[in-house]
């Protein structure tokens, strides 16, 4: 059985995918961490698993050679793109 996310369930999510794209982003600029939280947005849409991947996909990138403001704008555009296919 498949969990049908409700206006308040992505709400709830939001302050994890918020502070772990902060903590992510501590040395962006002010605009480009603004920048970086809007297009995060698309980050609620996925599921539990799918975050969690991508977190771990963040995570090794950060460690292996940092995450800089280009590479994380343009994963985030790929998302929002493949989740506006898949629906």
């Amino acid at each position: 059985m498949t969990q049908v996310k409700t206006k308040s369930s992505i709400a709830a999510q939001r302050p994890v995918v918020a502070r772990k794209i902060a903590e992510l982003t501590k040395n962006f600029s002010a605009k480009q961490k603004s920048n970086v939280m809007r297009a995060a947005k698309v980050l609620t849409q996925l599921s539990p698993s799918q975050k969690s991947e991508l977190f771990a996909l963040l995570q090794k990138r950060k460690n292996n050679g940092g995450i800089d403001y280009n590479w994380l704008t343009s994963l985030f555009t790929v998302l929002k793109k493949l989740k506006a296919d898949e629906t």
